[in-house]
């Protein structure tokens, strides 16, 4: 992971480079007398003068759609993202930017099972070992999911001494306990295990997660990220975690959700089956299934995680700037996908490079690094990246089950309840928090201070909606993070 910057005095040239899956940031602006800005963070540009900082409206949209805004723009005008794996050249007022490397998903198909086994053993064994070599306190972030116990067990195997792994208890957040599976991976590796129960005011929570981030981001994950990070601080500096691995090796649900010829029959009834469920439970997965081709379910459907589309969008803002949002068709812009591969395989493509840099690196990094630890990502090895995705999708899933391949390299490894356990993901009761711990702060952000390109009426709507049971938290949460970002960090300069 990198993002560098080298200045040679002698040719008066700047050369910037990101790594290849975008693990680190790096931003730049273009200065109105020639010049150029850049910085690892947005902070560090907004005390630079002479370039646009006013708020980018096709970042908004994208950011309300997604909880997040993908690469290349941020949230202002006048700054962009240096792309995962692209170089740019700086001199005299020219700019150029190219790729150094690019993902090309190439299916082998006649590779054996045993060979794909032994591949994947070697590429994550030798990644989580290079990942080790460190001269500070180092440990991992063990959930006793199956991706983190795999690093875990590695470094078992690599280090000179127990590793220290890490476990973070949320005494009154019951869904995000994990403590009996982290435990048994623990004892079964002979790891130097912590439990670390958090307390935390939600509201303050909340607003100092918003603040860690340059722009608007709005996983609800990242609370309890944060809080993990200030709390395993205290013991190390350096932690390994498990990002990447449900892209590379196909392990979130929503890979089977989508059915062609399903999705061509009920297609038709798509907008009323998404009036029926918008703000109940299966909206998101009838999206997807209902789809009439890939495009549509991927990029109306599995990217937007805040259930809001593009009709609700448009409702939401103000009416000149959503007839001007509406002929924009930002999704196209984000990347090309395969057009002939497998729809496993393409939802895997553009999972990693669309959201894996977007949400799951962002908000582990900006976390951790707030809580000055640093904190590594032995799966997105670009080896690995390579070797995973270029494997047929039987290899990776079956019956609805995912990471096969993986689940088969390290068997051996770890206990069976292990291998075998399902995708669980940090279970944030936002619905139940906007109407309890974080209503105040909801209210008095979303329809006391309205944003001003949003329509009010449309806020109080939505909002008291969900105070009267629908379930909006989605939405919300996306709206809160925004309104939270704009008024504690983009009025207040530096």
């Amino acid at each position: 992971m990198f993002a560098y910057a080298i200045y040679d005095r002698k040719k008066r040239q700047l050369l910037l480079a990101r790594d290849h899956l975008g693990i680190k940031p790096l931003y730049y602006a273009r200065l109105n007398m020639g010049g150029i800005a850049f910085a690892s963070e947005l902070k560090a540009l907004r005390l630079v003068d002479g370039w646009s900082q006013r708020i980018n409206l096709t970042a908004v949209d994208q950011f309300l759609a997604m909880r997040y805004i993908p690469s290349p723009l941020t949230i202002y005008e006048g700054a962009l993202k240096l792309p995962p794996a692209h170089w740019m050249l700086f001199k005299d007022k020219d700019m150029r930017i190219e790729p150094f490397w690019s993902l090309k998903p190439i299916i082998a198909s006649d590779i054996s099972a045993l060979k794909v086994v032994d591949e994947i053993k070697a590429i994550v064994s030798d990644s989580v070992k290079r990942q080790m070599l460190a001269d500070v306190p180092l440990g991992v972030f063990l959930s006793g999911g199956l991706d983190s116990s795999i690093i875990a067990a590695l470094m078992t195997e690599t280090a000179n001494e127990p590793v220290r792994s890490f476990t973070v208890i949320f005494p009154n957040w019951p869904g995000l306990n994990e403590a009996p599976h982290a435990r048994q991976v623990a004892d079964h590796i002979g790891a130097t295990h912590e439990e670390i129960q958090v307390e935390a005011k939600l509201p303050e929570a909340f607003v100092d997660t918003v603040r860690v981030f340059d722009e608007p981001f709005a996983d609800p994950a990242a609370v309890p990220t944060l809080l993990m990070a200030q709390a395993a601080r205290h013991y190390v500096k350096v932690v390994l975690t498990g990002e990447g691995a449900d892209e590379l090796f196909a392990g979130y649900p929503h890979y089977d959700w989508y059915k062609p010829l399903i999705g061509k029959v009920i297609s038709p009834m798509q907008p009323l089956l998404q009036k029926v469920l918008w703000g109940r439970k299966g909206f998101r997965f009838v999206s997807i299934a209902s789809a009439p081709n890939f495009q549509n379910a991927y990029f109306d459907g599995i990217l937007v995680l805040t259930h809001l589309s593009r009709d609700l969008r448009k409702q939401l803002f103000q009416e000149a700037t959503a007839q001007e949002l509406c002929e924009r068709n930002w999704r196209s812009s984000l990347t090309s996908f395969p057009e002939n591969h497998h729809v496993v395989s393409k939802m895997q493509y553009l999972d990693t490079k669309i959201w894996l840099e977007g949400d799951p690196l962002v908000k582990v990094d900006r976390t951790t690094m707030a809580a000055s630890l640093e904190a590594r990502v032995p799966f997105l090895d670009h080896r690995l990246v390579e070797c995973a995705l270029s494997l047929p999708p039987q290899y990776h899933r079956r019956n609805g089950d995912g990471k096969l391949v993986l689940r088969s390299a390290f068997a051996s490894k770890l206990p069976i309840s292990i291998i075998g356990r399902s995708k669980h993901a940090f279970e944030v009761p936002i619905n139940d928090w906007l109407r309890g711990s974080l209503k105040s702060l909801l209210i008095d952000t979303l329809l006391t201070n309205q944003l001003p390109w949003f329509r009010k009426e449309v806020l109080h709507e939505w909002v008291y909606l969900h105070l009267s049971g629908r379930q909006l938290g989605c939405v919300l949460w996306t709206l809160l993070s925004l309104g939270i970002w704009y008024n504690e960090v983009y009025r207040s300069r530096g």
